[in-house]
């Protein structure tokens, strides 16, 4: 059963983008005007990402987050986000507001239970006793597939495909063209990435 999310939060986004601009602006050769900046590129790319990682539930390139769970789970903590590259932290409050920081290889073991990576006890349960209030237990975790070199061709290809479909088609409405339906070139890519929401 899974636990509570309070929230989770973003320590530290990625280095990097899952694709540059040079790679869209050889995307788009044909209709490419030099005087587009790398800046606007970049804009279309992050917003094709975002959606991407929406859609999917997944963050791609590495990115550090942290969540806040009111109550240990039965059995291990559910990471969100998809793949997860390591956990650096499990620390939990006490009803006194007590600080305890659980340690790796003997108190807990990052693992992955089917298609969902978890943080799993070392023991038999989690501590015991009484929690804090608001935000008890905190796990910092580093989720994503890596650098943008290991973010699969499908969900590179999705963020491409809607960053130039965004850059030629700037209107909500465009009349007297040929209706073109990139959504679901796209959806075709990124549904098996998909993963369980919270």
């Amino acid at each position: 059963m899974r636990p509570e999310l309070t929230k989770a939060e973003l320590i530290q986004g990625p280095a990097e983008l899952p694709i540059s601009a040079e790679e869209i602006r050889t995307h788009l050769w044909t209709i490419y005007p030099e005087k587009t900046t790398d800046e606007y590129l970049e804009l279309l790319i992050k917003a094709a990402t975002s959606h991407v990682e929406t859609v999917t539930w997944r963050k791609l390139v590495s990115q550090k987050w942290r969540l806040y769970l009111d109550r240990w789970p039965v059995g291990g903590i559910v990471l969100p986000f998809g793949s997860v590259v390591s956990v650096e932290m499990v620390k939990w409050l006490d009803g006194d507001g007590v600080d305890h920081t659980l340690v790796s290889g003997s108190d807990y073991l990052p693992a992955v239970v089917g298609p969902e990576p978890m943080v799993m006890p070392l023991g038999s349960s989690w501590p015991s006793g009484t929690l804090f209030d608001v935000d008890p237990i905190r796990v910092e975790f580093t989720a994503g597939f890596g650098s943008k070199d290991k973010v699969p061709e499908d969900l590179r290809q999705a963020i491409q495909l809607l960053a130039a479909h965004w850059y030629e088609v700037r209107e909500a409405v465009v009349v007297g063209t040929t209706v073109r339906k990139v959504p679901f070139a796209v959806d075709a890519l990124i549904g098996p990435w998909k993963v369980r929401r919270w």
